[in-house]
């Protein structure tokens, strides 16, 4: 019967609080990404790149990263499926990308983006940065 097997293929999860988006992220298979219009980096793609998760994503989901094709698998909006089946059919390049994905997600934590004009600041004005 149905019910005996396990389920297979996307699950619509409609809306979620905030705080279940780490768990939700860590829980997937493959994260995707189908945005097809839009301008500037995608943050949300940050997001999921820092999730360790392989992730597949259009060109312009992709906007604004250095090397896309490093950190995650793209494909054609109308295909998106075939990056999917790509993600599944080759785990060890897809956990590649996923690693290179948090690498570079780790790029834009506050701390770590902010630093250098942290510093500048100090160094302006003639005071040590906080520990």
């Amino acid at each position: 019967s149905h019910s005996d097997r396990p389920r297979t293929g996307p699950i619509s999860l409609g809306s979620f609080a905030d705080h279940d988006l780490v768990r939700l992220l860590l829980a997937a298979d493959v994260i995707v990404n189908p945005v097809e219009a839009g301008s500037g980096t995608n943050l949300k793609l940050i997001e999921a790149l820092a999730s360790g998760t392989p992730v597949v994503a259009t060109a312009v989901g992709a906007r604004g990263l250095p090397d896309p094709d490093s950190v995650l698998r793209l494909a054609e909006p109308d295909n998106l499926s075939a990056g999917i089946r790509a993600v599944l059919a080759a785990p060890e390049a897809a956990r590649e990308r996923a690693v290179a994905g948090q690498r570079l997600a780790n790029q834009y934590r506050w701390d770590v983006a902010l630093g250098p004009l942290e510093s500048a600041i100090a160094d302006l004005l003639g005071v040590p940065l906080a520990p």
